[in-house]
């Protein structure tokens, strides 16, 4: 992986917003109107971890909320989990008390395309330490409506081509990869989401006193996604 620098991506991405926004949403938003949304979320995760040739599994059930606004084809917004991932119990496999925090700004092309940025922070607490890693990279997310009025099914990728981390050797690989559906009884507010989420991280061998010192370390977690929200605004 390419680690750019962090901060100065973040400082580059919301300039071009800052610049971009105030001229360009007004007369979006009077042509197009305002949409938000927002809901909250639950992620029943299986989180494998190979280490020295050996695999450790960690389970649980992570919760938060999301929201976005849309103004036109420009949409931003965040999302934030936490929970525990269970482990064996012991040093080798402890729990961990895990935080997600994340932001993004997308451009939507027509109703099946967005592209666009998008920066997370994620927080691992346990006995033997902690470690939180800063990521940033692309999004992409497919769209497709299906037969039903208010039925969307969708594909959203996102590889974070930077990463900084403290406790830990900086990731060399770091992806995630959602496929799901949204369905909005009666094309109205009410929003039910269901989807199945992959996630990826490829640590090197560390330096000394860092919790992947001298081999390599690999993290793969997946599980079930589900989501009720609300939507506002012109459809």
């Amino acid at each position: 992986m390419t680690r750019l620098p962090l901060s100065p991506l973040a400082v580059a991405l919301a300039g071009a917003l800052a610049g971009a926004l105030p001229g360009a949403l007004p007369g979006v938003a009077v042509a197009q109107g305002l949409r938000l949304a927002g809901g909250g979320l639950g992620y029943a995760v299986q989180n494998d971890v190979r280490y020295l040739g050996v695999i450790h599994e960690q389970t649980g059930m992570l919760v938060g909320g999301e929201g976005q606004v849309r103004i036109g084809p420009l949409e931003v917004g965040g999302r934030g989990m936490m929970g525990t991932l269970k482990g064996g119990g012991d040093l080798s496999n402890p729990d961990r008390k895990v935080r997600f925090t994340t932001v993004w700004a997308a451009a939507n092309v027509g109703s099946w395309l967005a592209v666009g940025a998008e920066m997370e922070a994620r927080r691992y607490d346990s006995p033997v330490g902690v470690t939180v890693l800063q990521l940033l990279g692309g999004r992409a997310r497919l769209a497709q409506q299906l037969g039903l009025d208010g039925l969307v099914a969708s594909v959203d990728v996102t590889y974070f081509a930077s990463a900084k981390a403290t406790g830990i050797a900086a990731p060399t690989l770091a992806l995630r990869a959602e496929v799901g559906t949204t369905f909005s009884p009666g094309n109205g507010p009410l929003t039910l989401r269901v989807g199945y989420r992959l996630e990826r991280f490829d640590f090197p061998a560390g330096a000394a006193g860092t919790s992947s010192a001298g081999s390599p370390r690999l993290e793969q977690a997946r599980g079930l996604v589900v989501g009720v929200g609300v939507r506002l605004g012109r459809r």
